[in-house]
């Protein structure tokens, strides 16, 4: 070891989740490596797109969002010791600028336990970082010590334990998705309306105007979702419809605060639909979802040829005071701000030329829509029951 230097032997973390890499790995286990000195690479980052590690793990203090404890372990001197009066400083640094160190402790062998946590971070809101972090420590006095050492990490705040259906596991690629970028809007914004936004707008998806067919939901009641297909269809301009958004927002949803729940439900007959937006369609209002093209999505409000939603499917999110509201990132979205009554209001239009605001399109046999739907034809479903995780790598061709 050179004069005045301490090295940095490894970077540990005792994580909650098991995280399956991009590799299609499993490394989680007690004081998981997530660096160490002498590792040849731990990047991943086929795509460009994220500075990722090979490496990921989560933790969980407590509170989803809050700060993930580190342990790192430096080599010191034989003639260095660490007491509570050994004046010694650690800092990091990474180019987005917003990981914060928010404690530290540390004893006499050179072990250090660091919580870190963004300074955008907030309590019920899960976050991610990816990249690399420098890290420098200085020992004071004389001589004084300092060790630099960059590192690649990738590491999560999230729950505890997920639901039944993840299978005890969460893939990183999934992770990166809905997580790595996801900032709140507001000190009042939520993980349930960040998600149904997201799933919304973020990831290419649209609605199949076509036949309404689900794509990756195995069906109107919920089952099995095919996430290893969704995540290889982000930005592709896949075809969805509301199963699939149900589904993901559930999925997704399950990332965020435990004490806050969510059924799936399954709505029919549903109605036709006050004008909107669909997924997919932000400049195309709405009120004929199968209108086979984006121009005939906004027809007359009496149109004989006017579709409407034989059944739809949505997500009920029950918060932890108990108050249910409703999330649809089919169309809308809907973002958790209504409740169920008022969702069907501000969403279903009411039969009868004459009604305020109605059609007399119920009345088109052709449709098999022969009334709106009403909060008796809603039901809560079984939802999503398992996950299909095979196979989902960067480094594998990308089928749809």
């Amino acid at each position: 070891m050179a004069n005045n230097v301490i090295l940095l032997d490894n970077i540990r973390i005792d994580p909650v989740l098991d995280i399956r890499n991009s590799a299609g790995a499993i490394h989680s286990k007690p004081q998981q490596d997530l660096w160490y000195r002498g590792l040849n690479t731990n990047d991943d980052d086929p795509s460009g797109k994220y500075k990722g590690s090979l490496f990921p793990a989560s933790s969980y203090g407590g509170t989803v969002g809050g700060a993930v404890q580190l342990f790192l372990q430096f080599a010191l001197p034989a003639n260095v010791y660490i007491t509570s009066d050994t004046d010694m400083t650690l800092t990091l640094e990474e180019s987005s600028g917003t990981l914060r160190l928010t404690a530290i402790q540390y004893d006499a062998t050179g072990r250090m336990q660091a919580s870190i946590r963004p300074s955008y971070a907030k309590d019920g809101f899960p976050w991610g970082f990816a990249g690399d972090v420098t890290w420098t420590l200085t020992v004071g006095g004389t001589p004084s010590y300092s060790c630099w050492q960059i590192t690649r990490l990738e590491v999560y705040s999230l729950p505890g334990a997920l639901p039944a259906f993840y299978h005890g596991c969460v893939h990183v690629k999934f992770l990166r998705a809905f997580v790595l970028d996801a900032r709140p809007e507001s000190p009042e914004d939520t993980w349930t309306s960040y998600v149904t936004r997201a799933a919304f707008s973020k990831f290419g998806f649209c609605y199949d105007i076509f036949y309404g067919r689900p794509k990756y939901a195995g069906g109107g009641e919920g089952g099995p979702f095919d996430l290893h297909r969704w995540v290889r269809g982000i930005n592709k301009h896949n075809m969805v419809n509301c199963y699939d958004q149900a589904g993901i927002v559930q999925i997704a949803n399950a990332l965020g605060p435990p004490t806050v729940k969510t059924k799936w439900v399954f709505m029919k007959p549903f109605g036709y639909i006050k004008t909107t937006h669909l997924v997919g369609y932000p400049d195309n209002p709405c009120n004929s979802p199968f209108g086979r093209v984006a121009e005939k999505l906004l027809v007359g409000n009496d149109d004989e040829n006017r579709t409407g939603f034989g059944n739809h499917a949505f997500v009920k999110v029950i918060n932890d005071n108990g108050k249910a509201t409703i999330l649809d990132a089919c169309a809308g979205p809907q973002v958790g701000t209504l409740t169920f009554e008022e969702y069907i209001a501000n969403t279903i239009q009411p039969a009868g030329a004459q009604s305020p605001g109605g059609t007399s399109c119920y009345s088109h046999a052709h449709e098999g829509i022969s009334r709106p739907g009403e909060l008796k034809d809603a039901a809560e479903a079984f939802g999503t029951a398992a996950l299909d995780y095979s196979d989902i790598s960067l480094y594998n061709p990308d089928p749809t």
